[in-house]
């Protein structure tokens, strides 16, 4: 009886990690939908319009160093992580008539990388201690034959397209430069929406494609919600 009793209490105990670690994995839909409700109770409790602005300003700078400093770090965590390396935002749109559009690249500008939210994929442990090796010691040479970069004003992200091993090794000794195309996400906002899992269709609610990242849906959606306050 007694055993029987220590194997029931250990069950137990079994069932009240696993609903623990099932409590804490990460699910893109439940966490998306919990920073959306934080930061539309957080500009509920301001009255005026330009301290809505401050404060989704505060937020979506937290998420964005949440991102850059997660991305940097997955290789080092885990050599096997898998890092998926996609455009954060859709590239086309559909209007209600199913007419494709597209956004379209902009003017080039300077990216300084060791004050901007940059997002970079290092997916190669030994190309990254090498070059952060060579930075660390040497300039950080812009070559615009090899480092790709575009800029999403909206939300104030770069997004590395190629280069991502010196990029990330400039970003982590504060050093450097680069040139990276601008892109207006503005086009989006009336036919794009997202639940942190994919990318819909405002009309059909289609699904476009699948997010690269939770993160970048919730600060495309307070984006929208800060676009609607400035027009306020």
């Amino acid at each position: 009886m007694l055993r029987g009793l220590l194997k029931k209490k250990n069950n137990i105990k079994q069932n009240i990690i696993t609903d623990s670690k099932e409590l804490y994995k990460l699910n893109a839909e439940r966490e998306f939908s919990y920073a959306i409700e934080f930061v539309n109770n957080a500009i509920e409790g301001e009255t005026k319009i330009e301290d809505k602005i401050k404060m989704i300003d505060f937020i979506m700078d937290l998420i964005k160093e949440d991102i850059k400093t997660d991305l940097l770090t997955k290789i080092i965590y885990n050599p096997e992580a898998n890092i998926t390396r996609y455009f954060p935002f859709p590239m086309c749109y559909y209007d209600k008539n199913n007419n494709a559009y597209r956004l379209h690249e902009g003017e080039e500008i300077e990216i300084d990388l060791s004050n901007e939210c940059v997002i970079t994929y290092p997916y190669n442990r030994e190309k990254y201690v090498k070059n952060i090796r060579t930075i660390s010691k040497e300039p950080f040479i812009y070559k615009n034959n090899n480092h790709t970069a575009y800029y999403f004003s909206q939300v104030n992200i770069c997004y590395i397209a190629n280069g991502y091993h010196s990029i990330a090794s400039g970003i982590m000794c504060n050093k450097g430069k680069i040139k990276a195309k601008k892109i207006d996400i503005t086009p989006l906002y009336d036919y794009v929406y997202t639940n942190g899992v994919y990318w819909y269709n405002t009309h059909t609610n289609n699904i476009l494609t699948t997010l690269t990242d939770f993160r970048i849906g919730i600060l495309y959606e307070i984006a929208k919600i800060k676009n609607n306050l400035a027009k306020i």
